[in-house]
This record gives C-alpha cells, structure tokens and sequence, in this order.
C-alpha cells in the first residue's frame, strides 16, 4: 500500500492542546497574530518542555468571549 494511502492511528486521537501553528490555523490567524494574543493576556498558553500549547478549552473560551463582545455592537 503506497504510504500515501497508510492510515495513521495518531490522528483518532483527540488533541487538548493546538501548537501555536495548529491554533492560528484553527482560528484563520497567522502565527504572529496568537503571539499577540498570548503576550497581551487575551489568550492563554503553557509550555511542555519547549513546546508551547495552547488549550482546545481556552480557544473554545476565546472564541465565546469574541462572540458575545461582537454582539454588544
């Protein structure tokens, strides 16, 4: 079976925590635009080793607060 076509168990797993490329992408921000967040406070991570994660919970928590300061306007 071509190695394209090999099924790779990792990704049933579910995922906690997004590294800083995977959360930009989960949210359609570049990179640069979650190191803003992270180091104005708006969005908060952790660090595993040198890996720094940010949370399934805290994006799911910014994206509500997002929302609900959208529909104050």
């Amino acid at each position: 079976m071509p190695e394209s076509q090999r099924h790779d168990p990792r990704r049933d797993v579910p995922r906690f925590a997004l590294r800083v490329t995977d959360a930009a992408l989960a949210l359609g921000v570049s990179p640069r635009t979650i190191a803003t967040l992270r180091e104005s406070g708006q969005l908060r991570s952790f660090t595993v080793g040198r890996r720094v994660l940010i949370s399934t919970a805290e994006i799911h928590r910014f994206i509500r607060e997002r929302m609900a300061e959208a529909g104050d306007q």
